[in-house]
């Protein structure tokens, strides 16, 4: 995936991240909103429903059908309904299953468009490892490319008193490690973590639990403006 990416694609993720440094300082500054992205979608959802936005939530559309004057939107339970526009904000994959009316020319530009996605097994300890918040990690025999510390920005009372560790892998769609099941990669990850800190045992794991998303991030990739923007 390297060698598709663009500069630009590489120089707006550094701008991204060095933003969090306050200006001439250079310090970094990170928050955390108490309860996560759900505090945030739930006041978002009152805000908008305040002002008579209206939700149906768990009904998935199956297919997105452009009439004479409308959009027709079916739902997997068969039932349909119309509306004057549809903004759709899912991976393009998903698109071309859902849009039967796309020309070839379309359905070639979104299946040019490349995401990466993440696997990341999530770990509750009975300790802090060391109190970083974000680790970076460029060693390529490692099968994590950083830890990422919760527990260093968040009060580990709302953990229980414990430390929440993520130890994210982003990775292509064709990597195997998809198809591997969470055992092995939680005690793979594990080990591995262990060889950086070697004091921790598996007597300090509590749970473990690991996230998988295919489509985490759409890469700009060489040309990409010319040949695969939808």
């Amino acid at each position: 995936m390297a060698s598709q990416a663009s500069a630009a694609f590489i120089w707006a993720i550094i701008s991204r991240m060095y933003a969090a440094r306050r200006s001439g300082l250079k310090r970094e500054r990170f928050g955390y909103v108490r309860g996560g992205y759900n505090t945030i979608l739930t006041r978002m959802r009152q805000h908008l429903a305040d002002q008579g936005v209206e939700f149906s939530v768990g009904t998935p559309v199956t297919e997105v059908r452009e009439g004479d004057a409308q959009v027709r939107l079916v739902w997997d339970d068969g039932d349909s309904d119309s509306f004057d526009h549809a903004v759709l904000t899912v991976p393009c994959p998903v698109i071309q299953a859902m849009c039967p009316q796309l020309t070839d020319d379309e359905r070639a530009r979104l299946g040019r468009v490349v995401y990466q996605g993440v696997v990341c097994p999530s770990l509750l300890l009975r300790r802090p490892l060391a109190g970083y918040y974000v680790t970076n990690l460029t060693d390529s025999k490692l099968p994590f490319t950083g830890i990422i510390e919760m527990t260093a920005l968040v009060d580990p009372a709302q953990f229980g008193g414990h430390t929440l560790v993520y130890l994210p892998r982003y990775l292509p769609q064709d990597d195997p490690l998809w198809q591997r099941p969470d055992d092995e990669i939680v005690g793979q990850f594990v080990h591995a973590l262990q060889k950086i800190y070697p004091d921790l045992t598996e007597q300090d794991i509590v749970a473990t639990r690991v996230g998988r998303v295919r489509h985490v991030l759409a890469v700009s990739t060489v040309d990409y403006s010319a040949r695969a923007v939808p």
